[in-house]
């Protein structure tokens, strides 16, 4: 007797050694062929056992059968998931979002790998899992990074800052100078508004 697991359901299946032809799984009426190419059997076996595969074209890629893309599916969208919530602090504190990069790395270097370990097997089990991971942590990405890049333009383009100068006066950044008394009074008494910053 051969020990199969179901390519629907991934219940095991029992058959005779020399079974070849189409079957429907008892556990969820798939259907499924056996035994009819010995080459992709042999293929498909050797996928199970973790044995390294050579595909014409590409180099030997090491598939493990112990469900570690699934791990690393699930810790790169725990990680992302974790920067999401993170990239709404940083939003508003830039230091949160700098803070949130230390979630955010990992979520999409772990994404990215489990997505190099299941792109060349077509209807693997894991692979929403893996393109769920992969999503969010490209959008954890996106929204930890474009208010960083917003604070940094709001810092170097647009924040003008005055300084007090002797005697005073207080100088508006803009080649206009008040007198200090008039600083922080509710008016904008620079055309930039400096005074009331």
């Amino acid at each position: 007797m051969v020990e199969i697991l179901c390519p629907h359901c991934e219940e095991e299946i029992e058959l005779d050694d020399d079974a070849s032809g189409e079957f429907a799984c008892p556990y969820c009426d798939g259907e499924f062929e056996w035994g009819v190419d010995d080459e992709l059997d042999s293929v498909m076996n050797d996928v199970d056992a973790g044995i390294i595969v050579n595909q014409p074209g590409q180099q030997n890629i090491q598939i493990q059968a112990n469900g570690e893309t699934n791990t690393i599916a699930i810790v790169a969208i725990v990680f992302a998931a974790l920067a999401l919530m993170g990239a709404l602090g940083g939003a508003w504190i830039p230091f949160f979002g700098l803070c949130n990069l230390l979630f955010v790395i990992p979520a999409v270097i772990l994404a990215y790998m489990s997505r190099l370990k299941i792109q060349h097997l077509e209807g693997h089990k894991d692979a929403g899992m893996v393109k769920a991971g992969w999503i969010i942590s490209l959008v954890s990405l996106v929204l930890t990074l474009l208010p960083q890049l917003f604070w940094l333009v709001f810092i170097f383009v647009f924040a003008e800052t005055g300084d007090v100068v002797a005697d005073g006066w207080f100088d508006c950044g803009n080649g206009e100078s008040i007198p200090d008394a008039w600083v922080n009074d509710g008016e904008w008494d620079c055309s930039n508004g400096a005074d009331e910053n």
